[in-house]
């Protein structure tokens, strides 16, 4: 089936027309660009959809393809710095960000993941946070800014495994950009570890579509899907849906499921023996056994918080809503009609795209805390149902739509984004935090012990470049009787573990007497977070500039204090 962009580009330029006569500088290029964008796309579209037999005679289909590839690999990239850099002047988006950076600082130190600093979070996924803070110097802007090359690539793969399936550029085209728009919302920050498993998840589908008749298939894919296990634990259940392929189709399946276990047990096992020799083993196990297992036993999520999550997506964009509904929609139709009445169930659930998409569902519910990066895998996927489409018009409307969502959010957001990417060192310059931590560093100057216990707005250690004194690095998790159960029986921190450090007196209290827990604010100050009321050596500092900074936070929580301390000697 072969799509044509001719109406979807009349409708792009109209609605971008009106940008090139306002008096906003960032809006006249934004609808020069996006009409200049969508022109040459669909002219190389066009080429590349005729016959290739003339274009072969003259080398100008090979040269066609190239360049199509070229200009989709260009537009994603514009698109996604623009749509994930709109916040980038709100220091703190998600407090899980700041807790993966300092619990992976102590890898400079030749500590393994865990050892000192505890994260939930597999241990590969630390050691990438690691490598790319190293690789942009420590600065937490230029992190922010490279992973979003990460969520690029996994854009560009998508591109990849719709034209593998329906060798159509139109189409492709569109799934990569829905992704990038999908993402473009607030709660889809690219540095979550959702979007590192993506990352290996989606090369292991491409790789499964691509090397059909090659013998290190399946023990490509098994690693790759190995690998993102040691990222997030929880994708494990993506082993399911190409697992089950293999077992129906039931072809050479011995030698499928060797090559495949091999390939997923062999990075665990690298770890499995690294821990084990450095006597870590068995908080290794309870990351992967223990707390995943209590976890699913608590869930929390609930179809409530699904349909609060589809709302976002209108009040983001009615568009973007508008062909997230309609793909949706078309979807149950098309299935019921293709696969259910026809009794064809065998081919449903060996599709892995379709099985994909009910796994990812079903990850969000196990996870169990309504958090919704834990749909990211979902984005994925859904993005990859237009292509299965077997009627032409569910496509073209649901194109037409992703079109206009383009240019809308492209258009609302490249002033922010553009101003934020300007300078990016005047960005982090003007982070509330980052201003914060120069004015501790310069109390610190005058002591020769800088331990520095922080319970809550952790990027200061992560600007310092300090480890937090607490073993539990996360603020949550602190206050959360799964981890510390967990914890204590394991002997790595001791009960009231927080009055326990503060009567160790480290130089620096960082603390928030107050936390939204389950959507509810709540006092967690069973410690006391007023130290200096009760321990006359601490001095406290006055925040307020910092706390009142219009860039500290995104979510904006009233509930929040900013207390920090310093001893005096």
């Amino acid at each position: 089936m072969k799509t044509r962009l001719s109406l979807s580009v009349l409708l792009v330029i109209f609605l971008s027309a009106p940008s090139l006569f306002t008096n906003n500088k960032q809006a006249t290029l934004a609808g020069v660009g996006i009409i200049f964008f969508v022109l040459l796309i669909e002219t190389i579209f066009i080429k590349s959809q005729k016959n290739s037999s003339t274009y072969e005679k003259k080398g100008l289909f090979e040269m066609s393809e190239k360049t199509s590839r070229i200009l989709i690999f260009f537009t994603y990239l514009i698109s996604v710095l623009i749509t994930q850099n709109v916040h980038l002047n709100f220091e703190v988006i998600s407090w899980d960000i700041p807790s993966y950076l300092v619990a992976s600082q102590e890898i400079n130190n030749g500590f393994l993941p865990f050892e000192t600093q505890w994260e939930s979070k597999g241990p590969l996924f630390l050691y990438f946070y690691n490598f790319i803070s190293n690789l942009v110097n420590n600065s937490y802007v230029y992190f922010r800014i490279a992973n979003d090359f990460i969520l690029l690539f996994i854009a560009y793969v998508l591109f990849n495994i719709s034209y593998r399936k329906s060798k159509d550029y139109v189409l492709s085209f569109a799934a990569g950009i829905f992704f990038i728009l999908l993402t473009s919302i607030v709660w889809y920050v690219s540095e979550y570890s959702e979007i590192y498993s993506l990352l290996f998840i989606s090369i292991a589908h491409l790789i499964n579509i691509s090397a059909e008749n090659s013998k290190p298939r399946n023990l490509l894919v098994g690693l790759c899907l190995g690998l993102s296990t040691l990222i997030n634990q929880g994708t494990v259940l993506f082993v399911i849906p190409f697992g089950i392929s293999y077992i129906i189709k039931k072809k050479k399946i011995i030698n499928k499921i060797i090559n495949f276990s091999a390939g997923f047990l062999l990075p665990h096992l690298l770890f499995i023996f690294v821990y084990y020799f450095k006597g870590l083993i068995d908080i290794y196990i309870s990351n992967y056994i223990q707390l995943p297992l209590a976890y699913t036993s608590a869930s929390l999520s609930s179809f409530y918080e699904l349909k609060v999550w589809i709302r976002g997506y209108y009040e983001f964009d009615k568009f973007l809503f508008t062909a997230l509904i309609l793909l949706l929609l078309f979807f149950c139709f098309e299935v019921i009609r293709e696969y259910i009445l026809n009794k064809n169930y065998k081919n449903l659930i060996t599709d892995p795209e379709f099985f994909g998409l009910f796994v990812s569902i079903a990850l969000y519910f196990i996870a169990g805390h309504n958090y919704y990066h834990h749909l990211f895998y979902f984005l994925f996927f859904v993005s990859l149902l237009i292509f299965k489409f077997k009627y032409k018009d569910h496509v073209q409307i649901v194109y037409i739509f992703i079109a206009i969502a383009f240019v809308v959010i492209i258009s609302k957001s490249i002033d922010p984004a553009l101003s934020n990417l300007r300078s990016p060192e005047v960005t982090q310059n003007n982070y509330p935090l980052y201003q914060l931590s120069e004015e501790i560093n310069d109390h610190l100057q005058d002591y020769t012990d800088s331990d520095i216990l922080a319970l809550d707005y952790l990027l200061i250690l992560y600007y310092l470049e300090r480890p937090n004194f607490s073993y539990v690095v996360h603020p949550s998790n602190h206050f959360d009787p799964i981890v510390l159960e967990t914890l204590i029986n394991l002997g790595k921190v001791p009960t009231n573990h927080i009055s326990k450090m503060i009567e160790e007196e480290p130089r620096v209290i960082i603390c928030n007497p107050r936390q939204i827990i389950y959507g509810e604010p709540q006092r967690v100050d069973t410690y006391n977070c007023a130290i200096s009321d009760y321990k006359l050596n601490y001095k406290k500092l006055d925040t307020t500039y910092y706390q009142n900074n219009f860039n500290l936070e995104f979510y904006k929580n009233p509930y929040q204090f900013l207390n920090v301390f310093i001893k005096q000697d």
